[in-house]
């Protein structure tokens, strides 16, 4: 026996990262299941996390979860936008297990209990809140960070050893970003695709077995107990209904780009009408309300809440750093390119092969609901016709793509033989002033100083095309782009021809390797190609 028990308690320890547990029916979990991960928390509170799997395996950087936020139905606000996202925590279930990233993410909503268990109870406030199971709203953005950092100090004192690591290096609470959230809210790789792209992951209409909205056959708008409908497909409660939800990214538009704007707050509430609750719902709240008469306070609504994610450091020791750095450069040349951050530089007919792939995707879901249910005949015959406009509009991109890269290549050359002819100028020039200058020539010295701010000024307009032009081929495919150079190095080589190209035989291949060091850096180097422009020597044409 004693055996046994040793080898139970060493196959644990094998395991990565906090293991998930069946928790006893309990005030701080009022709908326990398998897996739920139980932490402690100030005054006989708990704390309840379920992991979300991202399904990428346990690569240190390719293991992101690429997916599509945002529902088109909800105009501006939600346009649909692909982001990656990655996990904290690698989740392995078995010593032979290779592992699994994974984030914990709350299973109900921030209570008053917990939330006054920590912070303490305000004078004059009802005892019986430190043991209320309501969501905790009414409270500020700033007062959710300074209850989380109050929060992970007493876990740090009390809990250290129970708390979700990576390598030796417990984690912390934080507020969810909103990709976490919103993948969360659809139910993660719970869901088969179809169910995940829909605007709830529940595959009955029966809303209301799972979420609280506005009316008489819901919340009678008014905010309710958390964990008493039925989870999502992830063991996640509320997640759409009875208070909305700050995350941890302020407001843009487009999910990550454009102006920073208030808070970001996520799903609806106890408010909120049945029709308008879909996992994309989002809302800008402001930081501050009030008026220049009344004053200005942190803006904290009875119908706004929050839910806790566990997060973790990456670069956390120099082990984490080495496998990073090991795994960077596969990952750059393969997986990369076709995640957001990559097709972000990626020439754009590959950010348009990704765009159809994504389509066709959504065609091949579509198909596959329709093929249960026996089309007509000309659906069928439209599915295909789109499937061939994909197609083609590929083939037309390149086409395109061909003029483009052929048009900019002999812009760049001739952009080229103007900086480099400019400046072989400058230095006789600057020897012609100086001498001037000896003889006290002002009048000479004045006059050349004058055309060599000119020609200053041409060379600058002129790198200023010349970066633009080649900022333009670097949006083209690659192979194209060389083809291009091939092709107008053929022709200024032609006899009838090479006589008179000096300088753009001196510039193309100059050209063609500031591209190629535009195209792999993603980023252009005025300085060094100045100075490479000022090393090339032929004619000096006279003005």
């Amino acid at each position: 026996m004693r055996i046994i028990l040793l080898a139970l308690i060493f196959s644990g320890l094998l395991l990565c990262g906090p293991q998930p547990m069946r928790a006893a029916t309990d005030v701080c979990n009022p709908s326990p299941a398998e897996a739920d991960l139980v932490l402690p928390a100030p005054g006989g509170q708990c704390l309840v996390f379920r992991a979300v799997s991202i399904g990428e395996g346990n690569n240190p950087i390719a293991a992101q979860k690429r997916f599509t936020m945002g529902d088109v139905s909800g105009g501006f606000k939600e346009t649909p936008t692909t982001v990656a996202l990655g996990g904290n925590f690698l989740l392995k279930q078995s010593s032979t297990d290779a592992g699994d990233w994974v984030y914990y993410i709350g299973k109900y909503e921030v209570t008053e209990g917990l939330y006054y268990s920590v912070i303490g109870l305000p004078p004059g406030k009802d005892p019986a809140l430190l043991k209320s199971m309501y969501p905790i709203a009414s409270i500020s953005y700033f007062d959710a960070l300074a209850f989380i950092n109050k929060l992970n100090i007493w876990l740090y004192a009390n809990a250290m050893n129970e708390l979700p690591m990576t390598g030796k290096i417990p984690g912390f609470l934080r507020l969810p970003t909103e990709a976490e959230w919103e993948f969360a809210a659809r139910g993660g790789n719970a869901v088969p695709s179809d169910i995940f792209g829909n605007r709830m992951p529940y595959k009955d209409d029966a809303l209301a077995a799972y979420e609280w909205f506005s009316g008489p056959s819901s919340s009678h708008n008014k905010v309710q107990l958390v964990g008493k409908l039925k989870p999502n497909p992830l063991g996640l409660h509320d997640m759409l209904g009875n208070v909305s939800e700050m995350v941890s990214n302020t407001y843009q538009i487009e999910y990550y780009q454009g102006r920073n704007g208030g808070l970001t707050a996520r799903g609806g509430h106890f408010f909120t009408e049945e029709r308008q609750l879909h996992s994309s719902l989002r809302t800008e709240e402001p930081m501050y309300i009030g008026s220049s008469d009344k004053g200005m306070k942190p803006n904290a609504k009875p119908t706004m809440g929050f839910r806790l994610v566990f997060g973790s450091s990456v670069l956390i020791d120099r082990a984490a750093i080495n496998a990073i750095e090991e795994a960077w450069e596969p990952y750059r040349t393969s997986a990369r390119a076709v995640l957001p951050a990559g097709l972000s530089t990626a020439p754009v007919d590959q950010q348009t092969v990704a765009k159809i792939d994504d389509a066709n995707a959504y065609l091949g879901n579509i198909k596959s609901y329709f093929s249960k249910t026996s089309p007509p005949e000309s659906i069928v015959q439209d599915f295909g016709r789109l499937e061939s406009v994909l197609g083609d509009t590929v083939k037309i991109r390149r086409e395109t793509d061909e003029k483009i890269a052929r048009s900019s290549v002999r812009t760049a050359v001739t952009t080229a033989v103007r900086i480099a002819r400019e400046m072989q100028k400058l230095p006789v020039l600057e020897d012609v002033i100086k001498e001037a200058r000896e003889r006290n020539d002002a009048d000479m010295a004045a006059r050349l100083e004058k055309r060599l701010g000119e020609i200053n000024d041409n060379i600058t307009a002129d790198m200023t095309t010349y970066y633009d032009t080649l900022n333009s081929l670097v949006t083209l495919n690659e192979e194209i782009v060389g083809k291009a150079f091939s092709l107008h190095s053929a022709y200024l080589n032609e006899p009838a021809r090479k006589a008179v190209a000096q300088w753009p035989l001196l510039t193309i291949d100059l050209a063609k390797a500031h591209y190629e060091q535009f195209f792999k850096d993603k980023q252009g180097n005025s300085e060094a190609w100045r100075r490479d422009f000022s090393t090339l020597k032929g004619v000096v044409t006279e003005d």
